[in-house]
């Protein structure tokens, strides 16, 4: 009887330590995957999916401090814009310094101007003239638009202004001109052939929405730092984009 219960007591044991063992494995797996679904998550920090947008960016200006352009382009970015001006008066205190800091990183390049309603546009014009002098980048020139500034201003109003700052862009300069603004307010612009989209939910399949800003408090994937960026995707594939770093044409 003695040795009919210690048999049970080592089979007892034997099923514990089985039990044990089992339990420890599905311990490890668990920790892997949530360790693996983490890395994916810091490794991408939301960005959109690759294989639609391959080609990242961000756009910069004097609030975000000074930037080490060599480790961005490590960090899988492709291109950015900066800021030269806004409105008819203020310019971009980093504007000069980045530009010249930029041209050695291999990074595609262009320049931006928040657009005011509350100024004339020769006078706008006249502030970014000035200010970019021939530092143009290799992009088109992108004008950023903010429409809720405008609670007294009509539609036309906001129309006719913003296409006579973007003519005096387009006739001087000679280059293409990117209007960004938020989905919502595309129903004030009639004939721009190309955008910019301010966007949190992915905007629709657009062949005039070149780039879609799908973050404007976001961290570079893979870049272990806690400053965060407006950051943006081409709509299109990395050959696309080559062709449009020419000059700034599109």
């Amino acid at each position: 009887m003695y040795e009919k219960r210690e048999d049970r007591y080592r089979r007892s044991r034997n099923q514990s330590t089985q039990g044990r063992f089992f339990l420890l494995i599905l311990i490890l797996l668990t920790f892997c995957f949530c360790g693996g679904l983490f890395f994916h998550y810091w490794q991408n920090s939301g960005r959109p999916n690759r294989q639609d947008y391959p080609v990242l960016g961000v756009t910069l200006n004097q609030e975000d401090g000074y930037q080490d352009f060599g480790l961005l382009q490590k960090h899988q970015i492709r291109f950015v814009y900066l800021k030269v001006t806004q409105g008819a008066n203020y310019s971009d205190d980093r504007f000069q310094d980045s530009y010249w800091r930029i041209r050695g990183s291999g990074l595609a390049v262009g320049v931006y101007h928040y657009f005011s309603l509350w100024s004339a546009p020769t006078q706008q014009f006249r502030n970014f003239q000035d200010t970019v002098g021939t530092s143009l980048g290799n992009l088109p020139i992108m004008v950023q638009v903010d429409c809720q500034q405008r609670p007294n201003l009509r539609t036309s109003t906001v129309k006719r202004r913003l296409v006579d700052f973007t003519q005096r862009l387009e006739n001087y300069y000679h280059r293409p001109v990117i209007i960004q603004m938020q989905t919502k307010d595309f129903s004030i612009l009639s004939a721009t052939p190309y955008l910019w989209v301010r966007s949190r939910p992915q905007p629709l399949r657009n062949r005039k929405v070149l780039f879609w800003e799908y973050n404007s408090q976001g961290k570079i994937p893979s870049l272990a730092s806690t400053q965060r960026y407006h950051l943006s995707v081409f709509n299109g594939t990395p050959s696309q984009f080559a062709r449009y770093v020419q000059a700034g044409n599109l």
